[in-house]
């Protein structure tokens, strides 16, 4: 059976920086969004060291995603927390902002989903698969369109679904 379609619990989510990625190879990323019923953001310092790679600024200057910078002391405390927990920068500005927003967060990362699951159990978590079987589900593109998104984010973004992923076979059959 499939998995329901995402109930978003958050006014807005902020990405990381591998959804960012595997959103923008996917090459639906303005669809993806476009089809997101909230706010989508992304911490400045991952739109502008961690996600180079990909042109976002169509999606900022279309106001379909928004950067959100760190800006007080709390959320500065918090990166310097987090970072020190998850080894990684744009995870501790995309989890800083997460909490200070009360923002869900999306991630790949098991490590950053399980970190936020201990230290902020109110934040949901979502991953790139929920996000494009969203898309998938709600915009209902044609299947040809799907595939080759999945297997430009395996591809290209360099991913591999996890087999304990909740959309791991709804994947496997659309890709």
């Amino acid at each position: 059976m499939a998995p329901p379609i995402i109930e978003f619990k958050h006014d807005g989510l902020v990405l990381d920086a591998c959804c960012a990625i595997n959103l923008c190879v996917s090459g639906q990323m303005e669809s993806i969004l476009r089809i997101i019923p909230v706010r989508v953001a992304i911490a400045e310092y991952v739109a502008e060291v961690e996600v180079r790679e990909c042109n976002l600024r169509p999606f900022i200057s279309n106001e379909l995603l928004t950067v959100i910078e760190v800006v007080t002391e709390e959320e500065a405390e918090n990166v310097v927390t987090f970072a020190t927990a998850l080894g990684g920068d744009g995870e501790a500005y995309t989890g800083a902002i997460a909490v200070s927003h009360n923002l869900a967060i999306a991630s790949d990362e098991r490590r950053v989903l399980n970190y936020f699951e201990r230290q902020a159990p109110h934040l949901q978590r979502l991953t790139s698969p929920e996000l494009v079987k969203f898309w998938s589900d709600t915009a209902n593109p044609p299947s040809h369109a799907v595939s080759q998104a999945l297997q430009a984010i395996e591809q290209v973004g360099n991913y591999a679904v996890p087999n304990r992923s909740n959309c791991y076979d709804w994947w496997m059959a659309h890709r």
